[in-house]
C-alpha cells in the first residue's frame, strides 16, 4: 500500500529574476596637451560614432531605457596637478555640449531633467599612465615605474616623469595622448 502525507506545506526557492538590468556604453574623445577644445575629427571616431548610433537605436527600442549621460574628464600626469584638476573638469563640460546636440536630436526621454547629465574631473590619470606603460613594448618600463614611484611628493614625480618623457619618445607619442581624454558612458 502506498502512504501519502495529507500536509501541504509551500516551498520556496530562490528566483533569479532581474526585473531591470543596468548597463552602459561608452565612447572617448581625445584632446591635445593643456587643452579642453573638441576637434572635429573626435566627433567621427568609430568609438563616439557607435555611441550617437546607440543612443538613436536606444530611443526606437522600448527595453532600452537611457536614464543618464556621465562625462568622466581625464589629464595626462606631467603637468601640475591643480592644472590638471581643471583641464580634467574642463575637458568633460566641453564634451557634455557636444553630446548634448546628440541627445536632444534623438528625443531621448529626461533629457531636459536636472541631473541627466553629470560630469566630474578625475585629474590626472597616474594608474592609467602606469596600465599602458605596463602594457607598452619600452625596455626599461620597469625601471621608470621604480623611479616615478621612488618619489614622495607629486610635483616631484611630476617633474620626473616631464624628464622621462622627453627621454623616451614612446611615453611622449604613444602613453601620454591616450590619458588625454573624456569618457561618455
Amino acid at each position: 500500500a502506498l502512504s501519502v502525507k495529507d500536509e501541504y506545506l509551500p516551498s520556496y526557492a530562490p528566483s533569479n529574476f532581474v526585473r531591470d538590468t543596468y548597463t552602459y556604453q561608452s565612447g572617448l574623445v581625445h584632446f591635445l596637451v593643456n587643452s579642453a577644445y573638441v576637434r572635429p575629427a573626435q566627433l567621427k571616431t568609430p568609438g563616439y560614432k557607435a555611441l550617437c548610433d546607440f543612443v538613436k537605436m536606444a530611443v526606437k527600442d522600448t527595453s532600452l531605457v537611457i536614464t543618464g549621460v556621465e562625462f568622466i574628464g581625464h589629464a595626462s600626469p606631467e603637468g601640475e596637478a591643480t592644472l590638471n584638476e581643471n583641464l580634467s573638469i574642463d575637458r568633460a563640460k566641453a564634451v557634455e555640449k557636444y553630446f548634448e546636440k546628440v541627445i536632444e536630436k534623438a528625443q531621448v526621454a529626461g533629457w531636459g531633467n536636472s541631473g541627466f547629465y553629470t560630469e566630474k574631473g578625475e585629474g590626472a590619470d597616474w594608474d592609467g599612465f602606469f596600465e599602458l606603460l605596463a602594457n607598452s613594448s619600452i625596455d626599461d618600463k620597469e625601471m621608470i615605474k621604480r623611479t616615478l614611484d621612488g618619489e614622495p611628493l607629486l610635483s616631484t614625480k611630476e617633474k620626473t616623469l616631464q624628464s622621462l618623457e622627453s627621454t623616451y619618445g614612446d611615453i611622449h607619442d604613444k602613453i601620454l595622448p591616450e590619458l588625454r581624454r573624456t569618457e561618455i558612458r
